[in-house]
């Protein structure tokens, strides 16, 4: 007579097979079975897809980043009506940088001023993917941020638009961003000497296959370095940016092999630019939009 096998005497490997197809709140529920469930539903790897949000719980609880469940966790995020003390930021941000796993970071929408900007600037540069979309830093926190981005970084996507990074010192902006992949800068303050810093080293030395420089004043920055910076570069945003038609003119006439795709909306020069121009942009890049107002 076959004897009746039941869930709680299955291997190791076939409860993993099962686990493997539950959710993580499932997950969270297989933890409170028993001591041998928890036990194998704390393997790392059927977590790393969970996203860990700081914000829902208290600073004598960051330490879950440390077990072992966590161990191949990749992401987490800030809540935006989480605003940290001194003390509690530096804890947050120091499990973090001492977490190997976690390679993305999102602390868009969030007031973290009094995070120490040595500390924030270490965990930016340990990521590979930030996002400070509208985060409110201080000028001290931006210097320090790019600063370090100069010296070393990991970080192959940079968001921070709506920051203003305007009293970045220049060489450290540009040496910085020319070794991420991706800087989405839209409405950051940016100004003319440091947008010239960053163009002078793209057309010389750099890791950028995108930008996006949209809703900032790119008026007054020399044609030639406009130009000549962007031919290198596989995709270039510049809605509203205040362009002229000698930068458009300019732009188009040294579009090299690798620009694929290049935004100009919503710039007034647009309405002076003979059409040709446009043609033979369209002629020469993939993707080349040019809408008005």
């Amino acid at each position: 007579m076959v004897g009746c096998v039941t869930i709680q005497i299955l291997p190791e490997e076939m409860l993993l097979k099962i686990f493997c197809c539950l959710d993580l709140q499932e997950l969270s529920t297989v933890l409170l079975v028993c001591k041998e469930w928890k036990e194998v539903a704390e393997a790392p790897w059927l977590w790393k897809k969970l996203e860990v949000v700081v914000g829902q719980m208290k600073v004598n609880n960051i330490g879950i980043l440390g077990t072992r469940r966590l161990e191949s966790v990749k992401r987490v995020r800030l809540l935006s009506k989480y605003h940290p003390d001194e003390e509690e930021a530096e804890a947050v941000f120091q499990a973090i940088i001492e977490h190997e796993g976690i390679k993305e970071l999102n602390i868009s929408q969030n007031e973290i001023s009094k995070v120490n900007p040595v500390t924030l600037a270490n965990a930016v540069n340990t990521m590979e993917q930030v996002n400070l979309f509208n985060a409110k830093l201080t000028s001290q926190q931006c210097e320090a941020l790019f600063h370090q981005m100069a010296r070393d970084t990991k970080l192959k996507v940079l968001s921070i638009g709506c920051v203003n990074i305007s009293g970045v010192n220049p060489e450290f902006l540009a040496a910085g961003l020319n070794k991420v992949n991706t800087a989405r800068l839209c409405n950051t303050a940016i100004t003319t000497e440091q947008l010239e810093a960053l163009f002078t080293v793209m057309a010389e030395r750099s890791e950028l296959k995108e930008v996006d420089l949209g809703h900032n004043n790119l008026a007054e920055v020399n044609a030639d370095v406009l130009a000549h910076g962007m031919k290198n570069i596989e995709t270039v945003k510049l809605y509203d940016t205040n362009i002229s038609r000698n930068q458009i003119e300019t732009i188009i006439q040294n579009v090299g092999d690798k620009l694929k795709t290049l935004d100009i909306c919503f710039n007034h020069a647009i309405r002076e630019t003979p059409r040709q121009v446009f043609m033979d942009a369209e002629s020469k890049i993939e993707e080349f939009s040019y809408l008005m107002h």
